[in-house]
């Protein structure tokens, strides 16, 4: 199994890269959005930017899901090649259809998302931009599929790089602001998919299979629906904020989430990326229980030093990347906050391992449904009396309501023996340090940088008297700690790596 571990982590750190490449543009750039963007602009940008998130569900009808499922599928042996062409050409056909469509009520759908009718040009590069992601997503699944993790990350780091210079150059020289964003976006995506071509033009067939598309959108279409109302329940908490707020306060929060969620795109994302393969490889496994316990354990573990940084530094890192604008300076509050919410969100896709297994997807419906429900009322019901900061508990309260559920009926389908225990300790010993941290706010800057990393680094200390780790895992420990202490071996394991 830590042979499986270590293969699983190094998938990790390339698809990590990838990841980090794909959404670094978007962080990178925030110091220049807070100063030439006014909080109500950024506001508008987060608004469109989850709206890309669900439509991209929309406009690819979720067959890459199903592309993932069949494509090593004994019955699809000998028709990949043709099963890739009739996925794009599908998605391809239903993208341009709806895009029309969003064409001819751009200022409708403007006035819906945005509260005015002024911002129709936006909504036309918005659903451009959402085309091209369609067909981008179709072309990393097939790479994810065959394991070719460099090049996953190679053609997202040139999709970073042309977005990231065209924002620039867009932004500041030509003063574009929104407009700017979206149209850099939309030639990135375009070079990556003609760069990408040239390495997947030999993976496809052009013969269009009506038999195949049937069976991958009877599989697919519930997984859709499932992720629909999934991201639904991800974005609700801004949606709701624009309704009963402002778009100053839309952009308040959207910059504490934005920051969080880079938890989300360069810890979590790439993570599921490297373990989801290796989840169905095992299901045959007579270890299989035990390794999907761990990944829980172990997920957990690396991610919540992310969460404490996070929460911990969030005031420092707000003033940082806002210098320029004190008004988006509050927007730290809600750091830790959504931050704890994104790791209930972790737990929740791990903690749906058998349901995905046993091919129960109208369990997770139902969960979804459920959870959806509740974020809808919490949503109105904090965010009304506590403006921005209560849209943020109601993200996490979410979140843990739907990875209670997961897990609920996750484990009566198919028993995993979570380490659940380890978990709370793990959350108990955080937020009890982070409440300690509140008391040293008023340090100078020096001393505060020195306690709060101080206090990070004993996080896996403080777990070992509670009998946290195994012995295999103690003995492991010792055995890194010997393999990278001694500096005179540092180039030879570096090497190996």
């Amino acid at each position: 199994m830590l042979n499986i571990l270590r293969s699983t982590v190094k998938s990790t750190f390339i698809y990590s890269f990838g990841t980090i490449s794909s959404r670094l543009a978007g962080f990178v750039l925030i110091p220049l959005y807070t100063k030439k963007l006014s909080l109500g602009e950024f506001g508008v940008l987060n608004m469109l930017d989850i709206s890309a998130q669900v439509l991209v569900i929309i406009f690819g009808l979720g067959l890459f899901n199903a592309f993932f499922r069949w494509y090593w599928d004994k019955d699809s042996k000998g028709s990949q090649k043709s099963m890739l062409f009739t996925i794009l050409l599908s998605t391809i056909i239903f993208s341009v259809f709806i895009s029309l469509l969003g064409f001819l009520f751009s200022s409708q759908l403007s006035d819906l998302i945005l509260d005015s009718r002024d911002y129709g040009n936006l909504i036309t590069l918005l659903l451009i931009s959402v085309s091209l992601e369609s067909i981008i997503v179709i072309n990393s699944t097939l790479l994810r599929i065959k394991d070719k993790a460099m090049l996953f990350s190679s053609l997202m780091l040139v999709k970073l790089v042309v977005s990231l210079s065209l924002n620039v150059y867009f932004i500041v020289y030509l003063n574009k602001s929104v407009e700017g964003i979206y149209i850099a976006q939309i030639i990135g995506a375009v070079v990556y998919l003609i760069v990408a071509s040239i390495y997947t033009a030999k993976d496809i067939e052009f013969k269009f299979n009506f038999e195949i598309l049937k069976t991958l959108l009877k599989y697919s279409f519930p997984l859709m629906i499932v992720a629909l109302t999934g991201m639904i329940l991800n974005t609700t908490d801004r949606y709701v904020l624009k309704f009963l707020t402002n778009m100053d306060e839309v952009g308040k929060y959207s910059m504490g989430f934005k920051i969080s969620n880079t938890l989300r795109v360069f810890i979590i994302s790439s993570v599921s990326m490297a373990i989801q393969p290796v989840i169905f490889r095992m299901i045959d496994d007579p270890n299989n229980k035990r390794f999907y316990s761990k990944i829980m354990t172990y997920f957990s573990f690396g991610l919540m030093f992310f969460v404490m940084f996070f929460s911990f530094f969030g005031k420092e890192i707000v003033k940082v990347l806002s210098k320029h604008n004190m008004s988006y300076w509050d927007a730290y509050t809600i750091i830790p906050i959504i931050s704890l919410g994104l790791f209930f969100s972790m737990l929740r896709d791990v903690a749906l391992t058998g349901i995905n297994i046993s091919k129960k997807t109208t369990v997770t419906a139902k969960i979804i449904t459920i959870s959806m429900i509740c974020n809808i009322i919490l949503c109105l019901v904090l965010t009304y009396f506590f403006n921005f900061i209560g849209a943020a508990i109601a993200a996490s309260l979410s979140q843990f309501i739907f990875f209670a559920l997961a897990y609920y009926y996750s484990q009566k389908i198919f028993f995993i023996p979570y380490e659940i225990r380890k978990i709370a300790l793990m959350l108990v010993i955080a937020v009890i340090m982070y409440f300690g941290i509140m008391y040293i706010d008023n340090l100078g800057l020096a001393y505060r940088l020195i306690i709060k990393t101080t206090m990070i680094l004993s996080f896996p200390f403080i777990l070992y008297p509670f009998n946290f780790y195994e012995p295999i895992e103690i003995e492991r420990i010792k055995q890194f700690w010997q393999k990278w202490s001694k500096l005179s071996n540092l180039k030879g394991n570096l090497t190996k790596i």
